[in-house]
Parts: structure tokens; C-alpha cells; sequence
């Protein structure tokens, strides 16, 4: 740390002190899970008392924020090293954040605990988010005019979802490490950018007359809070296709209905805080039930939260109702766009509960973990069987790989979700369906 010779030697000392916090917490962060630290032991591990501690960071959240910043400056420092010469650098910054210790697990967990409005950190995130844009941009409008990407290709809603598959990649790559190569898959979207981008659709002929009727469309209204665009869809992927689960009907009616609000009580709790922050006794409360009728509804706090997952599964397959499976790849993938607009018009806030609680489980030993990657394989094969189909049909281009475009898709779907906790105004079905025009042959 480099010291000015007008600054105070308290100013200096207390810098040097919020140093060694930041890096006991971030030390600590990666070695034990950002959840799994308190303030004592950082302000153990950094040397000062815990009163001291909180004289720079109040909670937890705070720093975590902090630590996070201090990363995010350390990429900023680089960026000129790796974007030179109109260079797009972003799968060389992946490559760097894989290989900091700690990095992509601790964004991931700001990610989702901050995407409450409420939180601390939410507007820093959403700061965040618009810096970022305003930085790509730039990078792009330099490769542009250095001729190392097509002219047509530096459009800010093409630099957002670039933007979001990173961020489901990242996410996506905790939970399924032998699957997902974040800086690879990022190479392939940078080569992309050196073709020019697909025309739109053709608008359809009037004199054609209407086409077949794609079932139940989605409903007429505004949009997220801004009024424009539909709701995003809550972690609903082609998981949605699937027929729709009949409600549970075992036990006696009182039993039901107490276990009914049991889940909707976690649901909307662990949507706000997070499973490690909300207690079976908070639950319990909320629910207007004893803890002891919690565990024995659900046998213990695990058996809750995976509950909550099922039941936020069944919802939507239930809202996006069953339909026989389209002819072509191409249909398919198209009407996912539109059943996942339909459940998400009529359940909003289940994206909160997907956003929250996929982020929190990244780690290996959170008791979500498992559930959510399993989501993730079965996800991506529905997609992967899709995108295989379209090929098969003439619809995806034979040099497209299957695989490789389901990965894509199922990130870009993620990491839109993630980026509209922070700005509503998003339209995420139009992301999704602007990718698959680009991917998709014409």
C-alpha cells in the first residue's frame, strides 16, 4: 500500500488496518465458506478486537461486499494487460477468476443473498451490474473499430446476455465442475462475435393467413414493476415442459394443510434470508406451528428445504400445464420460452426462492447442493435432446454442437434470472428468444 505524504498517519493506520481485516475475511471466506465465518474470528485472525472490527464493518454481508470489491479492483487493474489491441478479454478474465482462490463461490453467494432490495449490498450490486455493461461496451467498441469483431456485433442487449451466460456458467460450474469450462465456453461466444449475427425473423406473411395455435399463451398485463416486458421466469428451464405433478393428497386434511403452510412459511423466508440464516424455530413461528410439527412434517431442517425445491418444481409444471411434445427441436425450444413466460407471469416470486437458494448451495457441503445439481443435469439433457433435435431437422447448424448450446441456453436462462433481481426492467423471455434466433438457422 502506497501512502500519500499529506494524509494523516491515523488515516494511514486505519487503511492498513481495513486491509488486514479484508484479507483475515477473505482467508477465511475461502477456507470455511463465507456462512460459515463470524465476525469474531475474522477480527481474531486479522489481529484486532471484535468492538475494533465493527468500527469498519458492521456484518458479515458488509464485508463480504467489501472483500468482493477489493477483487472485482484487482480484475479492473488487469483488464488493460488482456484487452490490448482490441482484444476482447472477458474469457481471459474467467480464466483469472477460476483461478482465485475463492472467487466465483463468494460472488456467487453475494450474488444471491444480496437480491433483495433490503439487503445492504443490493444497490452496490445493481451499481455493479451497470458499471460492468458501461466497461463491456467500451471493450466492445474498441474490438469493433480494431476489426476484431463484426461491425453489427456491439449492441448492448447482445453485451447483457454475453453478460448473463457468464454469470450461469460460473454458478453453473460449482455444481457441475466436470461439465462446465467457463473461459472455454466464453472463447467460443468471443470467436462468434467475429461472424455477423443472424438476420431476424421474417415477420409472417398476412396473405398466409394465421398460423396453428400455440396453446394457452401468456396472459395480457404488465410486465416486472416497470410495466414493460413479461415477468422473468423463476428458474424455470425446460423443466417446465414436464407433465404436471398432482398435488399431494396423503394424510388426513388438517395434516395438509399444516404442512402447506409450513412450506409456504419456509418458501418465503428462505427466499428472503437464505436457508443458513432462517432457523426451524423462525419457521415454526411464521407458519403458526410448534417446531416440534415442523420436524414431524418434514424429519429436519434438510428435509425441509428439499421439500420446498420439490414443491417449487411441482408449481411450475403445474402452472405450465401438459402439453404432447412438439414435432422439432426448434418448436420445442420455442415453447419452452413461452410455458416458462406463463409460469412466471403467475408465480413471480419463486425466482426470489431459485435465486437465493441455488446461489447459497454452491458450495459441496450446503444440503441443497445435491438437489440442484441434479436440476442441472436434467435440465441440460431435456435441452441437449432438443438442441440434438433441431440439427437433426435442419434447424441448428451442423458445426453447432448440441451439448455445448444447452449449456449456453441454460446459463443465459440463470443468469438473466440473477440480473433482473437488480433490474427489473429486463425482458427476459426477449433475451432468450433473441439467442435462439442467433443460434437457430433462419
Amino acid at each position: 500500500m502506497t501512502t500519500d505524504p499529506g494524509v494523516s498517519p491515523r488515516t494511514v493506520q486505519r487503511e492498513r488496518t481495513r486491509e488486514r481485516i479484508l484479507e483475515a475475511a477473505r482467508a477465511l471466506f475461502v477456507q470455511q465458506g463465507y456462512r460459515g465465518t463470524s465476525l469474531r474470528e475474522v477480527a481474531a485472525a486479522a489481529g484486532i478486537s471484535h468492538p475494533g472490527l465493527a468500527k469498519h464493518y458492521s456484518s458479515t454481508d458488509e464485508l463480504l461486499a467489501a472483500v468482493l470489491a477489493r477483487m472485482e479492483a484487482e480484475n479492473a487493474r488487469a483488464l488493460p494487460a488482456v484487452a490490448r489491441d482490441g482484444t476482447l478479454p472477458f474469457s481471459a478474465l474467467a480464466a483469472r477468476n477460476a483461478a482465485t482462490p475463492g472467487y466465483v463461490a463468494l460472488f456467487a453467494a453475494l450474488l444471491g443473498e444480496a437480491s433483495t432490495p433490503s439487503h445492504p449490498s443490493h444497490a452496490a450490486m445493481a451499481a455493479r451490474y451497470a458499471e460492468v455493461e458501461r466497461e463491456s461496451l467500451a471493450v466492445l467498441d474498441r474490438a469493433r473499430r480494431a476489426g476484431t469483431i463484426h461491425p453489427d456485433r456491439a449492441t448492448a442487449a447482445e453485451m447483457r446476455r454475453f453478460d448473463a451466460i457468464w454469470d450461469g456458467l460460473q454458478l453453473m460450474e460449482q455444481f457441475l465442475p466436470d461439465r462446465v469450462d467457463t473461459p472455454a465456453l466464453l472463447r467460443r461466444l468471443e470467436e462468434r462475435w467475429r461472424e455477423p449475427p443472424a438476420a431476424p425473423p421474417a415477420p409472417p406473411d398476412p396473405a398466409a393467413g394465421p398460423g396453428p395455435d400455440p396453446g394457452p399463451g401468456p396472459e395480457p398485463g404488465p410486465g416486472p414493476e416497470t410495466g414493460q416486458g413479461p415477468e422473468p421466469g423463476p428458474g424455470a428451464g425446460p423443466d417446465v415442459a414436464a407433465e404436471a405433478v398432482p398435488p399431494d393428497t396423503s394424510g388426513y386434511r388438517t395434516g395438509r394443510e399444516r404442512r402447506a403452510q409450513i412450506l409456504a412459511a419456509a418458501s418465503d423466508l428462505f427466499a428472503q434470508d437464505g436457508y443458513a440464516e432462517t432457523s426451524l424455530a423462525r419457521i415454526a413461528r411464521t407458519a403458526g406451528a410448534s417446531k416440534a410439527a415442523v420436524l414431524h412434517h418434514f424429519g429436519s431442517k434438510e428435509g425441509l428445504v428439499e421439500a420446498v425445491l420439490d414443491a417449487r418444481d411441482r408449481e411450475l409444471r403445474a402452472l405450465a400445464g401438459h402439453r404432447p411434445s412438439p414435432p422439432g427441436g426448434r418448436e420445442g425450444l420455442l415453447l419452452l420460452v413461452q410455458q416458462a413466460r406463463v409460469a412466471a407471469r403467475r408465480a413471480p416470486g419463486l425466482i426470489q426462492l431459485y435465486a437465493v437458494l441455488s446461489c447459497e448451495a454452491a458450495p459441496a457441503s450446503h444440503p441443497a447442493h445435491g438437489y440442484v445439481a441434479d436440476r442441472f443435469r436434467a435440465v441440460l439433457a431435456d435441452s441437449e435432446a432438443l438442441f440434438a433435435r433441431a440439427r437433426e431437422d435442419g434447424d441448428l447448424p451442423a458445426h453447432r454442437d448440441p451439448a455445448q448450446e444447452a449449456l449456453l441456453c441454460i446459463a443465459l436462462w440463470d443468469g438473466l434470472q440473477y440480473r433482473w433481481l437488480y433490474d427489473r426492467g429486463i425482458d427476459l423471455t426477449a433475451d432468450l428468444e433473441a439467442h435462439l434466433a442467433q443460434v437457430l438457422a433462419p
